[in-house]
């Protein structure tokens, strides 16, 4: 019994000494274990949004005295620069987005627009190739302030000022666009560039215009004369839609253009 008695004070020693708890050797193991495979999965998850993020810009990826910012797509608004003067207003992805939010080239269905050259251009109904040339071609409408056409199908990276040139949308509308200009040889446009409300400001402004100027210089890229353009970014100056909703915000990323001489 004195044995049994020694055995019974010896376990109690062993597990119970200190009044600690123990445990069995590696138990933390399954532990780390799980801990390396959340934080595997949640790298994963991040990279894999970085490498798909994109802004679309146009009617979803953007002043000088007396002009007035439209809301887009071809209408008339009015709104003030950064200077104070009457601004012009346009029509992302994202961008915004370039950009860095984008419309759907697709929503109204395709149509061919034919230029004065004869050479015909494949773009949406209500796109900025129909609108561009139909204000173009109009005797009757004369160059102002007011009137900006959306592009519908420019895809920037996200973020950032660089065009995907490699997306078919982006390097169809370009090339329409240069096409444009080369049937009509004595029109001049100016591109404006906008963002949303969302981030820093001043950060929001040198976007817009670094995007804008990606656009002039693709242009210029495939054989316009850089003195028939020029460029401006507005920041999230001159909203074209309520920037408390995402719709909102993506339609207030965007590039436009507007005749300054025709």
């Amino acid at each position: 019994m004195a044995h049994s008695a020694e055995n019974h004070d010896h376990h109690d020693h062993d597990h119970t000494e200190g009044n600690r708890q123990y445990y069995p050797k590696g138990w933390w193991v399954p532990l780390i274990g799980l801990a390396v495979v959340l934080f595997g999965f949640a790298f994963l998850v991040g990279w894999f949004i970085n490498m798909t993020g994109t802004d679309k810009w146009g009617k979803k990826d953007e002043c000088c005295a007396t002009e007035q910012h439209g809301a887009g797509h071809g209408h008339d608004a009015k709104g003030h620069d950064a200077h104070g003067k009457t601004a012009d207003m346009h029509g992302h992805d994202s961008l915004a987005h370039p950009n860095d939010h984008a419309a759907d080239s697709a929503h109204a269905g395709m149509v061919m627009t034919k230029l004065a050259s004869g050479l015909e251009l494949s773009g949406a109904a209500d796109g900025i190739e129909s609108k561009l040339v139909a204000f173009i071609d109009d005797k009757s409408k004369a160059v102002d302030k007011t009137t900006w056409f959306d592009f519908d199908r420019l895809v920037f990276e996200s973020g950032k000022s660089v065009l995907n040139t490699a997306d078919q949308g982006t390097s169809e509308q370009l090339e329409n666009i240069a096409n444009v200009l080369k049937a009509y040889p004595t029109v001049t446009l100016k591109i404006g560039g906008y963002t949303d409300n969302t981030g820093n400001a001043a950060a929001n402004q040198k976007l817009s215009g670094e995007r804008a100027k990606s656009v002039l210089d693709e242009l210029v890229k495939r054989g316009i004369d850089a003195k028939r353009l020029e460029s401006e970014g507005y920041g999230d100056q001159h909203p074209v839609a309520d920037n408390a909703t995402e719709e909102g915000r993506a339609a207030n990323r965007r590039i436009a253009v507007r005749v300054t001489q025709k």
